[in-house]
């Protein structure tokens, strides 16, 4: 397909009724966080406004978090993932070491590495930023999501 701005588009890819989903022309944009999944592209001009940030589902990589966070000294920060939190590192550290399949120095390397993690989460997941290891949902043993708004300050603002 050819590169073609935005306004070109043709109009059979996205009817009149969902204009809201169409994409938008934003030359400020900036990655926060890793490439990939673990970081995202925002607006450079909605960062000043953050006073609040709520993230769901973590898993291994929290630096999206970190450089919101680095950007924005003083926000505090929600986040909600039941897959990651200190115990589940240690295991994966342990888990790593009793692997059969690996030589022993990879084993030992990959080990370091979800310790190193767990180090990094504990110091970053302190004080304003807060950690859930909670499964968000709607069925038996899962967080809904009244829950997590009811633990939010009224007068933050929310970056979702």
């Amino acid at each position: 397909m050819s590169e073609r701005p935005i306004d070109q588009w043709p109009e059979v890819l996205l009817p009149a009724s969902l204009n809201a989903l169409r994409p938008l022309d934003c030359p400020d944009l900036v990655r926060l966080g890793r490439r990939n999944d673990g970081g995202y592209v925002l607006p450079s001009c909605v960062i000043p406004h953050v006073r609040l940030l709520l993230s769901f589902g973590i898993n291994l990589d929290w630096s999206f978090e970190e450089a919101v966070c680095r950007a924005c000294p003083g926000v505090p920060l929600q986040s909600y993932d039941h897959t990651v939190g200190p115990r589940a590192l240690w295991r994966l550290a342990v888990d790593a070491l009793r692997s059969s399949g690996q030589p022993w120095r990879r084993r030992w390397q990959e080990a370091r590495r979800h310790l190193s993690n767990r180090r990094r989460f504990k110091g970053f997941f302190s004080g304003d930023h807060r950690h859930f290891e909670e499964r968000i949902g709607s069925g038996e043993g899962t967080t809904g999501l009244d829950r997590v708004f009811s633990r939010l300050d009224v007068d933050s603002g929310v970056l979702l």
